[in-house]
């Protein structure tokens, strides 16, 4: 469960649900892995005006490195989403719904270099990453509300954020149980695109397209979460999570939980 408030935008409430299955194996003193995964994510504004549900399927590969203490991580990963929109219009006496499916084609790349420190039975990882995302949003046409309809333009951005960050963790025996919390917080510096934007004309006028702006990501992101792991057997483990992410134009409350099994 995710809502958040960006400033300029309404708030929205977002669920999402998924499963990711993954193999690896060691190579050296490292490992390299690929995955694949399925998510279902539905967002609503909480004004009731807006609705997107989205199918999101995702390759992956990973793999990690390790010297002594030094580790280093990287990940590159595509998804395809198909979306699926709807908005209520409603002035004067008109009252009517939008609908459309446009498709996603999204590419990110991250790293990151750490050191592992053992801390009075706690370890600390301090890091610095680099991510790269290249999010692409087809062309696509809206239905159902006539000459108030919209033809959209496609839209690409692309994200680069170097960030700085550290976790704590311990792992502790409880009544047979491995219970490991961890906390966390991650600074991250917005280089790319920071401004949404919708270029579009109406179907029932054509003509000139029209902009519109939306909500800017600052410069500065923060992130600071928390999570709370529980394994009786080296297969099966639970999870829960927190996190909370803040910059000037946004804030947004994350809380999940699921189940990880390994074999």
């Amino acid at each position: 469960w995710a809502p958040g408030r960006g400033r300029g935008a309404h708030a929205f409430d977002q669920r999402s649900a998924g499963i990711l299955l993954g193999a690896d194996a060691p190579v050296g003193a490292g490992l390299a892995g690929v995955s694949v995964g399925y998510s279902n994510v539905r967002t609503d504004s909480q004004d009731g005006v807006a609705r997107t549900r989205a199918d999101a399927y995702q390759l992956s590969v990973y793999g990690s490195a390790n010297a002594g203490h030094v580790f280093v991580d990287g990940t590159a990963a595509y998804t395809y989403v198909d979306y699926d929109t709807t908005r209520r219009l409603a002035f004067g006496g008109l009252a009517r719904q939008a609908s459309a499916s446009p498709k996603g084609h999204d590419l990110s790349l991250a790293t990151k270099l750490g050191t592992r420190h053992a801390l009075g039975g706690w370890q600390a990882e301090p890091s610095l990453g680099l991510d790269y995302y290249r999010l692409y949003r087809s062309r696509f046409s809206e239905s159902g509300a006539g000459a108030a309809s919209l033809h959209v333009a496609s839209d690409t951005r692309h994200l680069i954020m170097p960030s700085v960050g550290v976790r704590v963790s311990r792992t502790f025996d409880l009544n047979g149980y491995a219970v490991s919390p961890e906390l966390r917080a991650r600074y991250y510096h917005h280089l790319g695109d920071r401004q949404t934007a919708v270029e579009a004309t109406l179907a029932g006028i054509g003509g000139t397209a029209f902009r519109v702006d939306g909500a800017s990501l600052g410069r500065s992101t923060g992130v600071v979460g928390a999570s709370l792991a529980a394994q009786r057997s080296q297969h099966l483990q639970f999870f829960a999570s927190y996190d909370a992410t803040l910059n000037r134009d946004l804030t947004a409350h994350t809380v999940s939980a699921g189940l990880t099994y390994r074999w």
